[in-house]
């Protein structure tokens, strides 16, 4: 169980390349929905660490909009080539996804432990996750003329980790991390 959902872990097999395949994922929510389980989520890799197994995530997103579920992608290692133009085959279907995560300090060149989370709509998270006592209100809030990022994860008091991503960004910049990153495809 995890946060008292029940947790499922489908079978990949060698001759995918560990990647999660779409009919292994329809029919799993066919059997879910059959036991009268309520199917909410599905995690699909981009370059998961155990393995760098890229799923097929357009077909996987087809799959999850089928059945209205939240697709997060677990790129924690591969995700930062995602800006490599060279490499954007493996990052197809992005665009139809909810979240995607990359571990910045995997080859993004920040110091251990950052993660950066993209989301195609904030809302839900931050509906979630936002506490809001009066001594926190106030009216740049309210409008949303500020991004209130004390409501992007569960402690109201937190680490800055973003800093470190933003000094990488700042020294090296676009063009410099692209180089590093094809670097190490050679």
């Amino acid at each position: 169980m995890v946060l008292g959902t029940r947790h499922r872990e489908l079978a990949t097999y060698k001759k995918h390349n560990w990647a999660l395949q779409a009919e292994a994922l329809r029919a799993a929510i066919k059997e879910d929905l059959a036991a009268g389980l309520t199917p909410v989520a599905c995690v699909a890799t981009c370059g998961t660490t155990s393995s760098c197994a890229f799923d097929p995530i357009p077909e996987i997103a087809s799959v999850c909009k089928e059945h209205n579920l939240w697709l997060h992608i677990d790129a924690a290692y591969g995700g930062a080539y995602a800006c490599l133009d060279a490499l954007s085959d493996k990052f197809a279907g992005l665009e139809d996804v909810d979240s995607f995560c990359v571990n910045c300090h995997k080859k993004l060149l920040c110091p251990f432990d950052l993660a950066a989370l993209y989301v195609a709509d904030r809302r839900p998270i931050l509906h979630a996750l936002s506490l809001q006592p009066e001594y926190l209100r106030n009216p740049a809030s309210a409008s949303g003329a500020v991004i209130d990022f004390e409501h992007w994860q569960m402690p109201l008091g937190r680490r800055f980790r973003a800093l470190k991503l933003w000094f990488v960004m700042r020294r090296f910049g676009k063009k410099k991390i692209r180089q590093h990153l094809s670097d190490g495809c050679r």
